[in-house]
């Protein structure tokens, strides 16, 4: 990811969000980089580059952060048409078509 597309997605997350980036802007980088990572390569969490950290915490997060809706921000703040958009916006809704299919499953064993 350019500086500039980091500071575009940086631009379009929400206000108390872009808080917490301000204070650890290399740390939330770090983690978007290797989401974007995953993404790009439809590749599994657990091939992370160690590099990044340890890849389950990446996980957890680009859950909560799907849940919150934050994906889409940073979608925008990448750009409509870019490689690295279009990858994460796909990766997203891969992840959300299985994530429905789990809590369906979970309902109907009840």
């Amino acid at each position: 990811m350019s500086e500039l597309q980091w500071s575009e997605v940086k631009r379009h997350l929400p206000p108390a969000l872009r808080a917490r980036v301000r204070s650890r802007d290399a740390a939330y980088r770090q983690f978007i980089e290797a989401v974007l990572w995953v993404a790009r390569g439809n590749a599994p969490w657990a091939s992370i580059p160690e590099e990044a950290g340890p890849w389950r915490p990446i996980y957890v997060r680009y859950v909560r952060w799907a849940e919150l809706g934050y994906w889409a921000d940073v979608c925008t703040g990448l750009g409509v048409n870019s490689p690295l958009g279009e990858a994460l916006r796909a990766h997203a809704e891969r992840s959300r078509g299985r994530s429905e299919w789990r809590q369906q499953r979970r309902g109907s064993k009840s």
